[in-house]
């Protein structure tokens, strides 16, 4: 078990990929907005976590779109991500349960996600996790999504809690770079994505391992 100094007393959990694994779901959805607008879009992992719009603005600049253009095309692709969450949304092993215990052990956790507001409290309503949470800030409250470290620093700002006595639970690189330049110790579950950055707590095969080894599961 790792002792961290100071003392960890506020969580931040990231929403895909760290509770749930919607990429099945945000992956078939970005293609359906490539094959609409007739383009070769990137792979997907080179995009996960990012904002939406941050992607759809970026992949498109060679159709020269407008903002209500782009607007449009967003909105089209969280709508096609959303039906498939409706049938097809899986939940990390073992999320609910911590998530649960965490709560009801009356530890302060927030999400910050990439996703939109409607997205993430459709996901987090349907596993009955949306009271365990402070708030969640999504990318409907950031100009800016991940590696920006305005998503944090949203949370930071809400919770009141130091960025040094925070703890934020990622999977992706945008994700680690986004709380590192926020000052928060991080830690990475289920990709194995590492930083050499002192700030960087290690990477574990689940939530569970890594909770323990950084002492909020005694």
């Amino acid at each position: 078990m790792i002792s961290l100094q100071p003392p960890i007393e506020y969580l931040i959990f990231d929403l895909d990929g760290v509770l749930i694994d919607s990429s099945p779901c945000h992956r078939a959805a970005y293609q359906k907005l490539w094959d609409k607008l007739g383009i070769h879009g990137p792979k997907y992992s080179s995009i996960a976590g990012k904002r939406t719009a941050d992607v759809v603005s970026a992949i498109t600049q060679s159709l020269a779109p407008t903002e209500t253009e782009i607007n449009e095309w967003v909105i089209f692709k969280q709508k096609m991500a959303r039906q498939e969450m409706e049938h097809d949304l899986k939940v990390c092993s073992g999320a609910v349960e911590i998530i649960n215990r965490l709560h009801a052990e009356g530890w302060r956790m927030s999400v910050a996600t990439g996703a939109s507001r409607t997205s993430a409290l459709l996901a987090l309503g349907s596993l009955g996790l949306t009271a365990c949470f402070d708030f969640i800030v999504t990318a409907d409250e950031v100009i800016q999504g991940k590696p920006d470290p305005l998503v944090f620093n949203e949370v930071l700002r809400g919770s009141r809690v130091p960025a040094e006595k925070a703890l934020v639970l990622e999977d992706s690189q945008s994700g680690v770079d986004a709380a590192i330049a926020a000052g928060i110790r991080v830690c990475t579950v289920h990709t194995g994505v590492r930083s050499d950055a002192d700030l960087f707590m290690g990477a574990y095969a689940n939530l569970n391992e890594g909770l323990i080894e950084l002492g909020v599961f005694q």
